[in-house]
């Protein structure tokens, strides 16, 4: 789990607000807030932490949760949707809460498409520029644009080039080409 901190508050003179108003162990109160959770993710992942990313991943995917009988009965919610929160108080630990909640889920997507896989538009710029674990060998994203699709590949060759459409750029990011065809973006990495 990634917790927001540890341990919980509960009986303490001090007031953080609201916080305390949760369970120990529950929500920001010591458990996974998968919203601060997957902002840890953005966070290692623009420091360049590659291998710290990879781990994250794996703790903030719902289907690790769920990956054995014995998980399956701990975690209690359903393993493909991301779940809001995860506990970690005495007798509920690592039991999943508040899943389908949207805010999670989208954070999630942003995450991994823009900051782990490094693909953002701004404006007329693709700018592709991912932080990957070293043991991803590759990953292909299609992109349908207004006025273009896109199709962002990755790959370890042990060069490192940026190409749109076979042809050389400098850089990390591409002109976009709003000529309604597919366009290729090649990046080439090192090992």
């Amino acid at each position: 789990m990634v917790l927001v901190f540890t341990p919980p508050f509960d009986k303490t003179p001090l007031d953080p607000g609201y916080i305390k108003g949760y369970l120990p162990g529950l929500r920001e109160n010591g458990g996974q807030y998968t919203h601060a959770a997957v902002w840890v993710l953005v966070a290692e992942a623009m420091l360049g932490n590659r291998e710290r990313v990879g781990q994250l991943l794996q703790m903030l995917n719902p289907v690790k949760h769920s990956d054995s009988r014995a998980a399956a009965k701990t975690y209690r919610v359903e393993p493909y949707v991301l779940a809001a929160d995860i506990y970690s108080g005495a007798g509920i630990a690592e039991r999943g809460g508040w899943t389908w909640y949207t805010g999670a889920a989208g954070w999630m997507y942003r995450a991994v498409l823009e900051h782990v896989l490094g693909i953002q538009v701004i404006g007329d710029t693709l700018r592709v520029a991912p932080c990957v674990p070293a043991e991803w060998p590759e990953f292909e994203v299609e992109l349908q644009l207004p006025g273009a699709d896109y199709v962002v590949r990755m790959r370890r060759t042990g060069k490192s080039q940026l190409l749109l459409d076979g042809s050389p750029v400098a850089g990390d990011a591409v002109a976009i080409l709003r000529d309604n065809r597919q366009h290729i973006v090649q990046l080439d990495l090192p090992a």
